[in-house]
């Protein structure tokens, strides 16, 4: 399912269960933003101009955030946020998961050239044939 939502003032975002928010047009700057992602998922809010983000992964999923001037960022049980922008950082990482600055090169590229892939299931061994049951 996609959605479009039109809005004059968001200043939090969250995403559960493998959602996606990708936040797309031009916005006014902001004091603050929140982003959460839990148990997978990502949110793309690098068009939000806000001077200071929030953002926390918990359990698996990513962040992708463009702050202005700072940045609190908490991982924990894996995932990950990246950010662009030469901003302060304040950093928790625990049980995994990595913040990092995003790639120059990935700065307004689309969420979806960006998002790391998931390499495909090993194929299912296929079972042999059940005993065919005798004639009476």
């Amino acid at each position: 399912m996609e959605l479009a939502v039109t809005a004059h003032d968001i200043d939090a975002l969250s995403v559960r269960d493998g959602g996606t928010v990708e936040v797309r047009g031009a916005f006014p700057e902001q004091a603050s933003l929140a982003l959460a992602v839990s148990e997978g998922g990502a949110i793309d809010g690098r068009a939000m101009q806000a001077r200071d983000v929030t953002a926390s992964v918990s359990q698996g999923g990513g962040i992708y955030a463009a702050p202005r001037a700072s940045l609190t960022a908490s991982v924990s049980h894996g995932g990950h946020i990246d950010y662009w922008g030469n901003v302060k950082i304040r950093q928790s990482v625990a049980d995994g998961g990595v913040v990092k600055p995003g790639r120059v090169e990935d700065a307004t590229r689309p969420l979806a050239e960006i998002r790391p892939k998931l390499s495909p299931p090993p194929a299912v061994p296929k079972l042999p044939e059940p005993p065919k049951p005798p004639h009476s």
